[in-house]
């Protein structure tokens, strides 16, 4: 269990990949990496949650890149982000034109592969 103490705290929400980096090790609970992993190659988007009492660094905040520094992992947020309704119709019609298709993302990759099979 956590508990927050009183006071100004900092929070990281981003890429799994980002917050990871940013945390404490020991925070960080067993499984995780495989957990995204599994997560991601189901089509879902993985973000995580971190954060830092600032009371405890007091005056070691040199600028605001310590901020990001030893923070304590709180867990991941997944989200599922699925096809609009007619992309596959799409995708088929524009094929069948001969026009050239591609995939723009900023997907994990894994996200991104399960996403193009769907079409």
């Amino acid at each position: 269990k956590l508990k927050m103490k009183t006071g100004w705290h900092t929070t990281l929400m981003e890429c799994h990949k980002k917050v990871i980096e940013c945390c404490k090790p020991k925070s960080i609970p067993p499984f995780t990496l495989q957990r995204i992993k599994a997560f991601t190659k189901q089509g879902f988007i993985v973000t995580a949650m971190a954060f830092k009492n600032l009371k405890e660094d007091k005056g070691r905040l040199k600028d605001l890149r310590d901020l990001q520094k030893d923070l304590i992992f709180l867990g991941l947020l997944v989200f599922a982000d699925k096809l609009a309704d007619g992309s596959k119709e799409v995708i088929r019609s524009l094929n069948k034109a001969r026009f050239s298709t591609i995939m723009c993302t900023g997907d994990n990759l894994d996200t991104a592969v399960y996403t193009a099979r769907q079409v």
